[in-house]
């Protein structure tokens, strides 16, 4: 059982990173083809989206270990709702903050930055 929540959990980084690359094979399968194999395609297609719901829904429920984990994590899920506004729903950016909560003094700070003003 542990080594089954190890595999699935993992670090932060490595959740960002299944998460990025089953986005990254989703899109490149959505490219049109002039191939014979668009029905092959399509059920792959089917299952690479599913793969990239799972990768982020389990980015979403992970729990940052500290304040580095949870910047990357708000930083990552922001720049995932920029590129595919539907990934996330409602419900996914409610538990995405629950998780968020325990480092929201950090997080607040991070996103107080402001770059210095160019003359």
């Amino acid at each position: 059982m542990i080594g089954y929540l190890f595999r699935h959990c993992g670090t932060m980084s490595t959740s960002i990173a299944r998460h990025k690359s089953a986005y990254q094979e989703r899109i490149a399968t959505e490219e049109p083809s002039a191939s014979s194999w668009n029905l092959f395609r399509y059920a792959v297609l089917i299952f690479f989206r599913w793969r990239e719901k799972r990768a982020l829904s389990n980015l979403i429920r992970l729990a940052p270990a500290n304040a580095d984990d949870a910047r990357q994590k708000l930083v990552y899920l922001m720049a995932a709702m920029v590129v595919d506004p539907a990934a996330l729903d409602a419900v996914g950016v409610a538990d995405a903050i629950k998780t968020l909560k325990p480092f929201e003094e950090a997080l607040a700070h991070c996103l107080n930055k402001q770059g210095t003003p160019s003359q």
